[in-house]
């Protein structure tokens, strides 16, 4: 299922954004969201929680290309396939 994902986006007509918010630098979860290929990401670091979600629910609502928006905490440790899910 993994390996199939971007087709499936594509078929269905999804263009997830993901969203990092982060704060701090948590290696093991950094190793996994490198790994995550198939989907943009929008990395926001180093700013306080409310300015973090507002910064990226504007970018999100200024770029139409994509269709939702995935919040990925960075405290989780997650594998590609885990987020195709």
């Amino acid at each position: 299922m993994c390996g199939s994902i971007r087709e499936l986006m594509e078929k269905h007509g999804i263009n997830p954004l993901m969203v990092i918010m982060s704060v701090r630098d948590i290696p093991i979860s950094w190793y996994w969201i490198d790994r995550v290929r198939y989907l943009d990401k929008l990395i926001i670091k180093y700013h306080p929680h409310h300015e973090a979600h507002e910064m990226a629910r504007k970018w999100f609502l200024d770029n139409p290309q994509y269709t939702h928006m995935l919040i990925y905490a960075e405290d989780i440790i997650a594998t590609p396939c885990h987020i195709a899910l």
